[in-house]
Parts: C-alpha cells; sequence; structure tokens
C-alpha cells in the first residue's frame, strides 16, 4: 500500500559521466520505495542510499537494485522518510561494480 509520495530528488551528473536523472520516494506499509529514472549512459550501474551528502558521502545505508539499460531502478528499503529527511543522506550511482570508485550521480536527500 502506497501512504504517500513524498520527495523527489535530482541526481545530477558526476565526473562527465552524462548520467542524471531523479528519484521519487514513496512510502509504504513496508518502507520507503525508490524509483529512480536517470538519462543517459545507463546499464547495471550500482547504485546506494549512503549516510552524509554527496559532498561527504559515509558508509552505504541500503543498496538499491542497480540501474538497468532502461535506465531504471525500484527498490523498497526498510526506513521511512521522516527518517531520510531527519538526517543527512544521498544518494549515489556508480560508473560499474568493477569501478565502484567512480561516482557517475550523486543527489542529496534534504528535509
Amino acid at each position: 500500500m502506497i501512504l504517500a509520495t513524498d520527495w523527489v530528488p535530482n541526481l545530477p551528473s558526476l565526473s562527465g559521466s552524462g548520467l542524471s536523472g531523479e528519484a521519487t520516494l514513496t512510502e509504504t506499509t513496508d518502507g520507503v520505495m525508490y524509483s529512480l529514472m536517470v538519462d543517459g549512459p545507463a546499464g547495471d550501474n550500482p547504485v546506494h542510499v549512503h549516510y552524509g551528502t554527496c559532498d561527504n558521502l559515509g558508509e552505504v545505508a541500503a543498496a538499491l537494485t542497480n540501474i538497468d539499460a532502461n535506465g531504471e531502478s525500484e527498490t523498497v528499503i526498510p526506513l521511512t522518510i521522516d527518517e531520510l529527511t531527519g538526517d543527512q543522506y544521498a544518494i549515489n550511482a556508480h560508473e560499474s561494480a568493477e569501478n565502484i570508485a567512480n561516482y557517475v550521480a550523486c543527489g542529496d536527500i534534504a528535509g
């Protein structure tokens, strides 16, 4: 059951990747559903919710489903929108599993 769609953070491109988009965060009875839609060269890009901000990424708070070749990813994580907006979190996409240290898009979740 969907309760509310509250946040749509943008994910600007990083490292000249050309990959950018937005994430819709929808609160459900099971947690927050992340629906990512990106433009640009996508396909099997790992994506995570990190503690911190794009300027100062911390540990991974939750792994999301990799972005597919259509530029989409959808995952439910066991957090609430109040938890995500009550602290500092960011959504970060990586070039690939092999090049996990190369960040290609990132967006802060701000309350």
